[in-house]
């Protein structure tokens, strides 16, 4: 007997409740399963951000520790000036990386599995390099300079875990696991691919391509892009499909879907603007949650941590965002009041 797909956000096209009178709803029902708790194409999906996750490990390595193009040490006239760590992608590498190898601990543990090993770094060549580069033929000279390397551990986890999925979409807790998947993917592809005067408004899916002479056609599945709008723009671009989406839909719709995410209060500070030591604050007092995540990658309700254990605390975004929007109409009110008063002594 078919289940219905758990997966938040899975939907039929086409399908619709009764009460949807939305002409624009792509469809309001979840597709079916007929094994396990996942339909395909969310299990397809997952596949999709694992391998995304995979592609550009080495690139967000890279500019975490800021060894890609563009991105040197020092100012100028002031070699080594700067830190050697781009420290918001380094938090965002972590995050992921956390992430995944607790899934990975978790599989390995249920399954009574080995984890995936290490890969083997590669040695370069030995011997001095021409110095006439341009004029250079020889192969050793060419081994040394685009010396190959191995692959990031994260890299290896993430294709490991595509090997799972299927007994992963057998578990009950594959919604989380696969919107932690997704997550992943988000975040990575936000920091290789975003320039720093555009702002990312989420996965594309666009059902509609258009070919070379700008003819309109139905996509077989939906594009996998990632939008970006210009600072200060009105509309956003996907950066595969060039599909043009209105930057204020899409900022609500993201808005929507990140409230139900667990993250840090510097995370949350940065992304939003809502001052970090508020949040703490709210946290200290009790008016906000605190969570932390499992090796498993389970975010629980927060406990205080063994001796000689770390945690980090996490807080729900849509938490922090009530709060913040309340205090705002807090103070909205408060200097509603004071102007009337001013008013009326006048």
């Amino acid at each position: 007997m078919s289940l219905l797909c758990v997966i938040p956000g899975c939907r039929i096209r086409g399908r619709h409740l009764p009460a949807c009178e939305d002409g624009k709803c792509d469809g309001c029902l979840p597709r079916q399963t007929e094994n396990g708790y996942s339909c395909a194409r969310c299990a397809s999906l997952a596949a999709q951000n694992l391998e995304s996750v995979a592609e550009v490990a080495l690139a967000v390595s890279d500019a975490a520790n800021r060894l890609s193009s563009g991105s040197g040490g020092g100012g100028p006239g002031k070699p080594g000036s700067q830190l050697p760590l781009d420290l918001g992608a380094r938090s965002r590498l972590d995050r992921v990386t956390a992430s995944l190898n607790g899934w990975a601990r978790h599989v390995a543990e249920e399954r009574g599995v080995h984890l995936p090993e290490a890969p083997t770094p590669v040695t370069p060549p030995p011997g001095p390099l021409c110095r006439t580069r341009y004029e250079c033929t020889h192969d050793s000279c060419k081994a040394m300079r685009d010396q190959e390397q191995a692959p990031p551990m994260l890299a290896v986890v993430a294709r490991w875990l595509v090997g799972h999925l299927d007994w992963l979409a057998h578990r009950p807790e594959v919604d989380e696991v696969f919107a932690d998947f997704a997550a992943c993917a988000r975040v990575l592809s936000g920091v290789v691919r975003a320039p720093r005067e555009s702002r990312y408004l989420g996965p594309c899916g666009s059902t509609v391509g258009w070919d070379d002479d700008g003819n309109e056609y139905e996509r077989d599945e939906p594009c996998k892009g990632s939008v970006f709008v210009p600072l200060g723009g009105g509309t956003g671009t996907c950066r595969t499909c060039k599909a043009r989406w209105p930057a204020d839909d899409r900022q609500k719709w993201l808005d929507g879907e990140v409230r139900a995410a667990a993250f840090t209060a510097r995370d949350i500070a940065d992304a939003h603007g809502v001052n970090v030591k508020t949040i703490r604050t709210w946290a200290n007092r009790g008016q906000l949650a605190s969570y932390w995540r499992t090796e498993t990658g389970i975010v629980a309700a927060w406990t205080d941590p063994p001796d000689g254990e770390t945690r980090e605390r996490l807080h729900y975004v849509g938490d922090v965002l009530d709060l913040a929007a309340a205090d705002k109409a807090r103070l909205a009110g408060d200097q509603a009041k004071r102007a009337r008063r001013k008013e009326n002594a006048a």
